[in-house]
């Protein structure tokens, strides 16, 4: 059961992280930005994008 929602928790996350990616893309938002927003930092948001492949 934890495993379960670890992975949902983990889809989630990275679904999150993508959807801001695109924003990312197109110029409306920095990475910087992205990351206050997140509430982490800028070297946790780039582990994450290389972790999820974005």
């Amino acid at each position: 059961m934890l495993s379960l929602l670890k992975s949902r928790l983990v889809n989630i996350e990275k679904d999150i992280l993508a959807a801001y990616v695109k924003k990312i893309e197109e110029g409306t938002m920095s990475k910087g930005q992205l990351a206050k927003l997140l509430g982490i930092s800028r070297i946790t948001l780039y582990r994450k994008l290389k972790q999820y492949g974005l």
